[in-house]
């Protein structure tokens, strides 16, 4: 079973709090190796505030200052400071979940003036802290810092005369980090920390995960594999294609615009004329040109017509990363995502064969741009954990695009012989 990644979007962007993990198994045999990953959406936060135009979750400390972590300190002879290691973390949260709107940032849990200087050093990040003294006060110190640094989140929190401030309360980084190895410093205005990343091949574009840096780091993740939008309305699917293409640099595409251009004829006379059938066919025809081109994002027809609405016409979608856009009832994160895992385990719908799955709450006249920012996020996660994926499709439209999905047959397999064995998929190399 393909790898599965559920997002519910309730009119607007529900900020997740996730982590990918993915598994592999191979045979014993001489047959070829078979990799899968799954994903699993660990937990979630629902935003549903309106006065919000771009939710985000703020980590406020609670009025006593309390530090998150312990200690150990040793003194750095070429800065001439003192660093500090967190070696243990409490388990108990010594923060409180805040949406404020007077509070709104420009990136999701980002302090509103801050300022920081961020570097992707490969296998380690510097971050560099700036910190603003109030005329009259003394410079802060080491033990006016306090720092709590979790697998995807940092808060870094100082302690002035009139209280506690957070200086930074970054909820979602960009990928994980190794909490137990992070090392900072205070030197003179700013605060220092070297951040070991949990993956080294991972580049960060940024801090924090948010739209500007998933435009960056998702296209180079991609390598130039299409992306296919799968979903119950034809509009909805071109409205979301058209937001996801722009943040990757691809081309939009629609099936139905392309259909309705080469026959000279509308959708609703083609089904009047040719049926589900003839429709269903003549999408395929042009799924299969596209299977060419690189760097496209393809919105297919929704319903019941349509390539992605039967479960035996999948071959050339087969060949891109393909999103369901699902409509969902569900009242909150977790029994969309029991759902969306019913949906794909059993099989119910055609479109439980994507390789991930965007749940939408509902839809308004500015949901295409939340609903994008879940692709993105949903992309990321998916080829974080199998960073392979990418060159197996490229390989499968190679050989052709047989259908033989995720299991690919040697090169000379015919999918309608009576001989070929289905047991005995290729290995997989990719360059």
């Amino acid at each position: 079973m393909a790898s599965s990644l559920c997002f519910l979007s309730h009119h607007r962007l529900l900020s997740p709090i996730a982590s990918a993990s993915s598994s592999s198994s191979s045979s014993s045999s001489s047959s070829a190796v078979r990799s899968r990953s799954r994903i699993a959406l660990q937990a979630a936060c629902v935003l549903r505030t309106p006065a919000l135009s771009d939710p985000c979750l703020l980590l406020e400390p609670r009025n006593s200052f309390i530090h998150g972590a312990r200690v150990a300190s040793r003194f750095d002879g070429e800065r001439g400071r003192r660093c500090h290691r967190l070696v243990a973390h409490s388990k108990r949260s010594y923060y409180d979940h805040v949406v404020s709107a007077q509070q709104q940032l420009s990136t999701p849990g980002a302090s509103k003036n801050l300022e920081y200087e961020f570097k992707d050093e490969g296998s380690d990040l510097d971050l560099r802290l700036q910190l603003h003294h109030e005329d009259g006060a003394l410079p802060l110190t080491a033990k006016d810092i306090s720092v709590d640094a979790q697998e995807s989140s940092l808060v870094v929190a100082a302690r002035i005369p009139q209280g506690a401030r957070t200086l930074l309360a970054a909820s979602r980084l960009y990928g994980r980090i190794k909490p137990s190895e992070t090392v900072w410093f205070v030197d003179e205005t700013e605060v220092v920390f070297s951040l070991k990343k949990a993956d080294k091949e991972l580049v960060w574009p940024g801090l924090l995960e948010d739209w500007e840096t998933l435009c960056l780091g998702v296209p180079k993740m991609l390598k130039g594999t299409s992306v296919y939008i799968v979903g119950h309305s034809t509009d909805i699917n071109w409205a979301v294609a058209q937001k996801v293409a722009n943040a990757l640099g691809y081309t939009p595409i629609q099936t139905k615009q392309l259909l309705e251009e080469l026959t000279k004829r509308s959708l609703v006379e083609l089904e009047a004329v040719d049926g589900d059938e003839g429709v269903t066919e003549a999408e395929d025809a042009i799924l299969a040109t596209l299977n060419t081109h690189v760097r496209v994002t393809v919105a297919t027809l929704g319903g019941a017509k349509g390539v992605a609405a039967r479960t035996n016409t999948w071959n050339h979608l087969y060949g891109g990363i393909t999103i369901w856009l699902a409509q969902s009832k569900a009242q909150d994160d977790i029994a969309a995502q029991e759902e969306a895992v019913k949906a794909k385990d059993e099989g119910i719908t055609a479109y439980s064969k994507a390789d991930v799955i965007v749940a939408l709450g509902g839809w308004e006249s500015d949901s295409a741009e939340s609903a994008s920012e879940g692709c993105l996020r949903a992309l990321k996660y998916l080829l974080d954990a199998d960073k392979e994926l990418p060159g197996k499709k490229n390989l499968y439209i190679r050989l052709g695009c047989r259908g033989d999905w995720p299991d690919i047959m040697p090169p000379g397999w015919d999918p309608k012989s009576e001989k070929a064995n289905l047991d005995d998929p290729v290995q997989v190399s990719v360059l």
